[in-house]
């Protein structure tokens, strides 16, 4: 009943990706600016509160023991499940586990940079973190003439310029893009923010009796081979992250991929696929109006488990979200996460809204199919990573994703994908990059039209 609570969004897991403006910002809150901005209302509600706590000092309440237990028992729990702060350390960087992509200098010199400088520094350190090396001139000029409009009542930082070596690591730091592959022969929990394939063996599939016996297999190989994942900090969580450039390191269309978007409060994490060759007409046949059906391969030839994921490219997405199960598993992680997590597979569409988003080949980009996972409109979706959250770093995960077979011709099942997420850290994860026809589409304003648009 605790995980499975109807919270806002925004109060179960803090915002990593925006800092926080001082007290005194002009966009605060109602109550905080009237509290603020008149200190009658603050004495009398003080007052107010000092005569209650008065009256109350002398009251006596009895209470039986097992009502008490009950009672602290009900706050362990909600403390438990209850995001903290990430603040000074929390969820930091574990000690004496190697950092993939992320040296220990950039790790520091980045907190230090977030502690001491002003908004203006964050701002245009974030714009310089998004742009492109030829573009980050303009970038840096059009943050310093925008930023001018807001106060976050910091004192502004009149220090030396820094280093040309710190500018680079801030780049360096913010194009690690896709997330590093783990290292093939290290230790489990070794390494942290990286990925690797796992063996499809691990997961469990329907067997080709199934309807009969009841009895799954360890699946073969994985259909979908993995391209990377990618995990960006972003407020937005936006559908559709595959029209994005900068995803993938930019070389997302290089090969037609089949992209699962995790849209978290927090943020978004993208695994690509490769699509092989022979299942590209049946995705066109889909979200093609104008291709020709009778040109499809025929499915008599093909496996069982080819012919499930060709029906299941070919279906609309309301078919596909009967279909499409996650099977989650928890390799190494505390206990709690573990009985939290299961393991057991879950038909997608019956436990949150997943959006298909289909991009065809044009002039010389391959296509894609996107499923975006709407994680933040699911309550139960939203409880189970309030808990994660706060272990992700000891955590090794195994994604796997297969597409049900419902007939005897579409079994034995095969795994379609998967991907195996080694110690993911937040914190250290870069902003999702914001595409140069938006970010930069003032720099040919005038001066006052370009203020008019910031403000």
């Amino acid at each position: 009943l605790l995980l499975d609570d109807d919270r806002p969004p925004t109060e179960l897991v803090p915002s990593y990706s925006r800092p926080t403006p001082s007290f005194n910002s002009t966009r605060g809150s109602t109550i905080g600016n009237l509290l603020e901005n008149n200190p009658i209302i603050f004495a009398i509600i003080s007052m107010g509160a000092i005569s209650f706590l008065r009256y109350a000092s002398d009251m006596e309440v009895r209470i039986d023991l097992d009502i008490e237990l009950l009672l602290l028992f009900a706050s362990f729990c909600i403390g438990l499940h209850t995001p903290r702060p990430l603040i000074g350390g929390v969820d930091g960087p574990v000690p004496g586990v190697a950092q993939v992509g992320v040296t220990p200098m950039a790790l520091r010199r980045s907190s230090q940079r977030h502690m001491s400088r002003s908004d203006h520094q964050g701002r245009l350190l974030l714009v310089r973190s998004m742009a492109s090396t030829p573009d980050i001139k303009i970038a840096e000029a059009a943050t310093r003439r925008n930023s001018s409009h807001f106060n976050f009542n910091v004192e502004a930082d009149t220090g030396p310029p820094p280093e040309e070596d710190d500018e680079d690591d801030v780049l360096l730091e913010s194009s690690r893009s896709p997330m590093p592959k783990f290292p093939d022969g290290a230790k489990l929990g070794s390494h942290l923010n990286c990925y690797s394939e796992p063996d499809a063996s691990n997961f469990q599939v329907r067997g080709a009796n199934y309807l009969r016996d009841r009895k799954k297999i360890p699946s073969s190989d994985f259909i979908f081979p993995i391209r990377g994942i990618d995990l960006f900090l972003t407020d937005a969580c936006p559908e559709n992250a595959g029209s994005n450039g900068g995803v993938f390191g930019g070389n997302l269309r290089e090969k037609p991929s089949f992209i699962i978007n995790f849209r978290l409060p927090w943020g978004v994490l993208l695994a690509y696929f490769e699509i092989p060759t022979r299942f590209i007409p049946f995705i066109r046949a889909c979200y093609e109006p104008g291709y020709d059906a009778s040109t499809l391969p025929s499915l008599d030839s093909m496996s069982p488990s080819d012919r499930c994921v060709a029906r299941f490219l070919k279906a609309t997405d309301k078919e596909k979200d009967k279909t499409l199960k996650i099977v989650p598993i928890v390799v190494e992680g505390p206990w709690i996460v573990k009985s939290t997590v299961g393991g057991k597979p879950a038909i997608l569409g019956t436990k949150l809204p997943v959006t298909y988003v289909y991009q065809p080949a044009e002039n010389g980009k391959q296509l894609y199919l996107e499923a975006d996972l709407d994680i933040v409109s699911s309550s139960a979706a939203r409880g189970i990573l309030s808990v994660a959250r706060a272990y992700t770093q000891v955590l090794t995960l195994d994604l796997g994703f297969v597409v049900q077979g419902n007939t005897s011709d579409e079994l034995p099942e095969q795994m379609l994908v998967g991907t195996r997420l080694h110690g993911i850290d937040p914190m250290s994860a870069p902003p999702f990059p914001l595409s140069k026809n938006v970010f930069f589409q003032s720099t040919d304003m005038t001066d006052s039209e370009a203020d008019q648009d910031s403000l």
